[in-house]
């Protein structure tokens, strides 16, 4: 498994194929339809912990780069472009549970998943330490948006800068920071991406 860093995911994780089915069947609301079956290389980008009082455990961020140049997409070619899937994995009842984050949009701040809320970061600023499994993100807080589940914000776990790496040039994406959020009440992830 390839991974950004020098650090490895756990070895007890099964591989993503094992854990999810399939390509994404929609990208930024258009349908796709794929040339050729099977995931891309998993590339494991960092682990994070739930909070120790929670007894939450872990979430293990995957991703997953889609070229286009392998889909018809709302009947075009896209072939030269890509797009990122993040992946959070977590034992959830002795089981190994996945759930995928897919792009919305191609803004510079972009919440990841299908249907969901967001409220302007600066709103949240002074809550940001009690809304946070440890440390508040690190971002430009007057462009940023702070995701929400059920019209509550999210609890903020962690984050990790992609570096420019030759891993993440040919099987990922770089110069971006990626913010991890989430629900413990409904086990939802999302993803805020900032350039």
């Amino acid at each position: 498994m390839y991974s950004i860093s020098a650090d490895e995911p756990p070895e007890s994780i099964p591989p993503l194929d094992e854990l999810i089915e399939g390509r994404p069947s929609a990208w930024t609301g258009f349908e796709v339809r794929w040339k050729a079956p099977g995931l891309p290389s998993p590339v494991f980008i960092a682990s994070f912990g739930l909070g120790g009082g929670s007894g939450a455990g872990a979430v293990h961020l995957f991703g997953l780069r889609y070229d286009l140049a392998d889909a018809i997409i709302a009947g075009e070619d896209f072939s030269g472009s890509h797009f990122i899937e993040y992946v959070a994995v977590r034992m959830e009842s002795g089981q190994w549970r996945a759930r995928r984050l897919l792009q919305r949009d191609n803004s510079t701040y972009v919440v990841i998943a299908e249907g969901e809320d967001h409220v302007p970061a600066e709103r949240l600023e002074k809550q940001a330490a009690r809304l946070s499994v440890g440390a508040p993100p690190e971002w430009k807080w007057s462009r940023a948006h702070w995701p929400t589940t059920r019209g509550e914000p999210m609890q903020f776990v962690g984050q990790v800068a992609l570096p420019e790496t030759e891993i993440t040039r040919t099987m990922l994406t770089w110069a971006s920071t990626v913010f991890l959020f989430w629900d413990p009440a409904t086990s939802s992830f999302k993803i805020v991406t900032e350039h």
